[in-house]
């Protein structure tokens, strides 16, 4: 299998924390979406896009481009806060 491996090290103050680890998940999740797919007949299809949007973040000098489904921002946000939870932060 061709899989690589990455690591990123991040030395940052507590209140640093959800805006990195944002900025990581919806940089990597924006990446990995396709829009919804349609189907024009039996043979074509079409892919829509993804709404976009930009985010800058309060605590660090960054913007970064997340998806615009409102549900979408929910789950993540709702998986930050479980993986902050989890790792004791």
């Amino acid at each position: 299998m061709n899989a690589r491996s990455q690591t990123f090290e991040f030395a940052v103050e507590g209140r640093q924390i959800d805006e990195v680890v944002s900025c990581m998940f919806h940089t990597i999740l924006f990446h990995r979406c396709v829009g919804k797919y349609h189907t024009n007949g039996e043979d074509s299809y079409s892919v829509g896009t993804l709404g976009y949007t930009d985010v800058d973040c309060d605590y660090i000098d960054f913007t970064y481009t997340a998806t615009k489904t409102c549900r979408n921002v929910q789950q993540k946000k709702c998986s930050l806060v479980n993986l902050e939870k989890f790792s004791g932060m």
